[in-house]
């Protein structure tokens, strides 16, 4: 009996001793298969849409951890068709490969990593990392996807040191605009009144932005106007800059921001901007802005700028060369469209009291 009982424990150790073997060499196929796939991958690199390219990355997504150890023997993480693959695996492991590579010092393709990396996290505050990156590609990726967050001092002392590089300025003041909390408000007007005042300094500054009427400059100067018109916070914390900012553009700025906000007393200043600024993104945006304060007294000033202002663009269609349809006149565009607003306004009450 006791023999037998040691002959079945020997059966039973050789047994498991011959699966640990063939475990061991299969794993060690999988190792040499996700090794060979990701050589072959490289070799793709120059065909990235191609069916062959999709495949492969797909056959080694599949392989999970392995394919990761794979990566790491052969070609390291720091290349673009492994940062792919990272992607579509998309384990926490992955995920973290890719903030390294994203954050790291050195990586070559910190900023496809960054990319792929906010593809990955489940909450926006998890790019934050990024915006502290020293790439400017990369700080333009977590700018872009913090949006919405609540921002603490840190971060809006980040973004508006972000604000002066001409690279990230449009992003840090879309961040600031997208802040969900109204805390730290005159910090955040501090620095976009700051990026106002340069508006005019900055590389290209009268050169039109691709695919708009627009130069860069009026540009910053938009994405200022739409961060400070839109951004969470009281409306009366508007009024204290207005008064003791001696930058003249930044200071019409804030008036016209009070004006989208629908602050009424802003109305003198605006229209003020409307009659004496050559600026033609200020002039539309002050335009706008008395749509929604304007009254029914403002309409008569409001028509004779729909009839009258001279500025237009040439707008490329297929009529004749003095066909009056190919000039577009924007800033009388926007004063009807405020005409409109302020008569439905007018209306709405009258609607209101035949109803009761």
């Amino acid at each position: 009996m006791y023999n037998r009982i040691k002959i079945l424990i020997f059966i039973a150790g050789l047994i498991f001793m011959v699966s640990i073997q063939a475990y061991g060499e299969q794993a060690a196929q999988e190792q040499i298969d996700a090794e060979r796939l990701v050589r072959k991958l490289q070799s793709l690199y120059q065909r990235p849409d191609s069916n062959e390219f999709t495949e492969t990355v797909d056959s080694l997504a599949a392989m999970g951890e392995t394919a990761i150890s794979a990566m790491g023997r052969v070609g390291g993480f720091d290349n673009h068709t492994n940062i792919r693959v990272l992607r579509k695996i998309g384990t926490n492991k992955a995920k973290d490969i890719l903030k390294e590579i994203s954050t790291g010092k050195g990586h070559r393709y910190s900023a496809w990593a960054a990319n792929n990396f906010v593809k990955l996290i489940q909450e926006k505050k998890e790019a934050i990392p990024l915006v502290y990156s020293d790439n400017p590609a990369v700080q333009t990726t977590g700018l872009i996807a913090i949006r919405g967050i609540a921002l603490d001092a840190n971060l809006v002392s980040r973004i508006g040191v972000l604000i002066t590089d001409r690279e990230n300025k449009w992003a840090a003041i879309w961040a600031l605009e997208g802040d969900s909390s109204i805390n730290f408000y005159d910090e955040k007007i501090k620095y976009i009144s700051s990026a106002i005042e340069k508006a005019y300094t900055i590389p290209k500054a009268q050169v039109i932005y691709p695919r708009t009427f627009y130069t860069y400059s009026q540009m910053d100067l938009l994405y200022c106007l739409q961060a400070l018109s839109y951004m969470k916070g009281p409306v009366s914390s508007l009024q204290k800059p207005c008064e003791s900012e001696p930058n003249q553009l930044a200071r019409d700025c804030l008036f016209i921001a009070r004006a989208m906000r629908k602050d009424e007393t802003a109305k003198n200043e605006v229209i003020n901007i409307i009659k004496n600024r050559k600026d033609l993104a200020l002039r539309i945006w002050a335009v706008v802005g008395m749509g929604e304060i304007g009254t029914k007294e403002d309409i008569e000033f409001l028509q004779s700028i729909a009839n009258t202002d001279p500025y237009y663009e040439d707008v490329d269609l297929p009529l004749e060369p003095n066909d009056p349809k190919r000039k577009f006149y924007r800033v009388r565009e926007a004063a009807s469209t405020s005409i409109e607003k302020i008569n439905k306004r007018i209306k709405q009450p009258a609607d209101a009291n035949e109803t009761n």
